[in-house]
């Protein structure tokens, strides 16, 4: 255990701080849409609220399987700000992969984009026996729709509930030795590496746009 005196903010907690600097800046651009830091910050906030009425205990693992995109990033930290901690699948992982990463982490709940897995999204639903809860961004067939659950819970700012000595992710390696194993990291430390990035990295101010033979 850290002296929280001493300890880094939360990881999630650096993001809220961040997204408060600048609310009129743009968080999130993609082909034909974008967020503002301050639109980041209020479906943060929403998404919290639902993953707070789900009454997980502190830790309890909540898993995604997305693509690259601008909601499955704040459903993250929304789970992190409730003291969950999150577990990525891999993409490009095969069924058995997952399953075994869903399972070994214990994860209840689990995220999928539809747009890019809706099937292994399915199959992940109906095979993970100790699943609770399936949240959809968008329509599916199985599971709550998480888009449209955030039209029901109505507006809420985000919390940092998160202490630096809750765990914040269990991030998996890439077996190259036999079986992925798990790796967990604690608020404490994911915000040191934050703040370390932050610290040394020459990030430009003003990122400059993706090369056009990388973007999608």
């Amino acid at each position: 255990m850290s002296d929280p005196l001493h300890a880094f903010p939360t990881v999630c907690g650096q993001t809220l701080l961040a997204l408060a600097r600048y609310p009129s800046r743009i968080a999130f651009s993609w082909p034909g849409g974008s967020i503002t830091y301050r639109g980041a910050a209020e479906l943060i906030g929403r998404m919290q609220q639902v993953f707070m009425r789900l009454g997980l205990e502190p830790g309890a693992r909540v898993a995604f399987l997305t693509a690259n995109r601008a909601d499955t990033y704040c459903a993250g930290a929304a789970a992190q700000l409730s003291r969950l901690t999150i577990t990525w699948l891999h993409p490009l992982g095969s069924l058995e992969d997952q399953l075994f990463q869903i399972e070994d982490s214990e994860a209840r709940t689990l995220v999928i984009d539809v747009d890019a897995f809706r099937d292994r999204g399915g199959e992940l639903a109906a095979r993970a026996i100790n699943l609770i809860t399936v949240f959809t961004l968008g329509p599916a067939s199985y599971g709550v729709d998480l888009l449209g659950a955030l039209e029901q819970a109505g507006t809420a700012s985000a919390r940092c509930l998160a202490d630096p000595n809750d765990l914040a992710t269990l991030n998996y390696t890439g077996g190259t030795t036999g079986k992925s194993k798990g790796a967990l990291r604690y608020h404490r430390e994911l915000g040191g590496f934050a703040s370390a990035i932050l610290s040394d990295f020459e990030i430009p101010e003003t990122p400059l746009p993706a090369p056009r033979c990388c973007r999608r």
